[in-house]
């Protein structure tokens, strides 16, 4: 966090009112922190404290779970600059907007608008870890299928597939002989290591999942189009 700034300078009653907001969040009496919050803003809205006092407010909203009131009441500390906190004329952004930004992105997150958190988590992935893991969980492509599946002989060859931000899913399907398969290996164990080296697929198709949601994960069905009984590895 940015460190705290140093307090000599300031009127003994700014600093007050700005230790019992502080001191009130840290209680956990979060309703009589964003009451002083308020005061605080009417009483000193030049202060070189007020977006820290803004974001105090901002994080006893977000711990009472008044999402919404949290991200409006912190807007003002990404989109303007703030009297500087060294003294000097003139003003600047707050040290408190990329920690806004990220409380920003955990409210979408919340609320389910993903692609607004995703965009706020990458925004400061750089200074904050947990935004980093959050943006890597999110933006991560998934793929999982079973490892191995039977079928009866009248049975329709088609399995489940669990994806995440995946647009289409590019299949390959290639015959197995399974007298020479487990001569070499004895079991079905990485059977997805197999070196297909010179064989030709005997179906190549593609599936769209163009219409699913990104950066949520979601199931589509993918039946295999078998030419004829046998034992195949689906390579996707």
């Amino acid at each position: 966090m940015p460190a705290e700034k140093a307090n000599a300078s300031l009127p003994r009653k700014i600093n007050e009112r700005y230790h019992v907001v502080k001191l009130l969040g840290e209680l956990e009496n979060h309703g009589r922190a964003v009451q002083e919050a308020e005061s605080f803003f009417r009483r000193h809205p030049r202060s070189p404290w007020l977006d820290e006092v803004i974001f105090l407010q901002v994080q006893s909203l977000y711990a009472t779970g008044r999402y919404e009131a949290a991200r409006e009441a912190g807007e003002a500390l990404v989109k303007r600059k703030f009297p500087r906190e060294d003294g000097r004329a003139g003003l600047a952004w707050s040290p408190w907007r990329d920690h806004m930004r990220y409380l920003a992105g955990k409210i979408h997150h919340i609320q389910g608008n993903l692609a607004e958190a995703v965009r706020l988590y990458r925004e400061v992935a750089g200074r904050f870890v947990d935004a980093k893991d959050s943006l890597d969980f999110f933006t991560r492509a998934e793929l999982d299928a079973p490892a191995t599946r039977s079928f009866g002989l009248d049975d329709a060859a088609a399995f489940e597939l669990g994806l995440k931000n995946q647009t289409s899913i590019r299949v390959r399907l290639y015959p197995v002989d399974l007298k020479v398969l487990f001569a070499v290996r004895k079991n079905l164990a990485n059977v997805n290591a197999i070196d297909l080296t010179g064989i030709p697929a005997v179906a190549t198709f593609e599936r769209s999942a163009a219409d699913a949601e990104p950066y949520v994960r979601f199931t589509r069905e993918l039946k295999l189009p078998i030419p004829r009984q046998g034992v195949y590895l689906v390579v996707m």
